[in-house]
């Protein structure tokens, strides 16, 4: 890509000055004669290869911006690039629809380039929603996924089934009844957590088309607070949205209970 300059134009309340603030990747000369010759003003708002980048333009990032069509191959079209990409290029990508199968990249009719996350696996169309940004940088060869696996959802442990797309559950109740500490213990060496009230309530209201049989029947711990100290929900008595308090202290009835996990 050619040199680019960004500039930033402050203005002075009440006087005439104007001055600029210049970005650059290399040395710039201004030989004018006389301070009046000796500026940069009036740039546009180019992204044609050659021209002087603004301020605005940079920071809209349009000159490297790109919204490809769907399929297995994204084409890339940039104004502002005039030669083959290069190591250290950015680019940013709005993903179009989803499409089954390793996804490479064509810019400007150059390539197709790999699309690469981090540790080396190339990118499957289907693992990213349509309209996600990607960040990809021109590694030499490919382009890397700056943004990691951020778009894509954790698989479920195993053991757990999805409720939604924010959390997993355990399908069978945990027995035998146990205090609420030691719940959140047997949760947690299994990689889980204890359920809260809401996502209990989520998971029983879809327990039919989840396939999860001991939802209702027996109070069950949850890790929400009922507002007092050493005071918890409980759940799951009679039907979804039975709902009472129990004390954490010792002595107290013990409890069944489902463990979670975040997606």
């Amino acid at each position: 890509m050619n040199i680019r300059i960004t500039y930033a134009l402050l203005l002075c309340a009440g006087t005439a000055l104007v001055q600029a603030q210049v970005a650059v990747d290399r040395a710039v000369i201004l030989n004018g004669i006389t301070d009046s010759t000796r500026q940069v003003l009036g740039l546009p708002d180019s992204q044609t290869p050659g021209d002087l980048l603004s301020a605005g333009t940079e920071q809209a990032g349009a000159f490297r911006t790109a919204n490809p069509v769907a399929g297995p191959v994204w084409a890339v079209e940039l104004a502002a690039l005039e030669a083959p990409p290069e190591a250290g290029m950015h680019i940013q990508v709005r993903t179009p629809a989803s499409t089954p199968g390793p996804v490479s990249v064509l810019v400007n009719g150059q390539g197709p380039y790999d699309l690469t996350w981090v540790g080396a696996t190339q990118l499957e169309g289907e693992q990213v929603p349509e309209g996600s940004m990607l960040s990809l940088v021109h590694d030499g060869e490919g382009f890397q996924v700056m943004n990691g696996f951020a778009h894509v959802r954790k698989p479920c442990p195993t053991g757990t089934v999805a409720v939604n797309e924010h959390f997993c559950i355990q399908p069978q109740e945990n027995t035998p009844s146990t205090t609420f500490f030691d719940a959140i213990l047997i949760c947690a060496q299994s990689g889980l957590r204890l359920c809260s009230w809401a996502e209990y309530v989520v998971a029983c209201e879809n327990r039919v088309e989840l396939d999860i049989p001991d939802l209702v029947g027996n109070w069950e711990w949850t890790r929400s607070s009922a507002g007092s100290n050493r005071v918890v929900r409980m759940v799951g008595s009679q039907n979804c949205t039975s709902a009472s308090t129990a004390s954490t202290n010792e002595g107290n009835p013990l409890r069944r209970y489902h463990c979670c996990a975040s997606r």
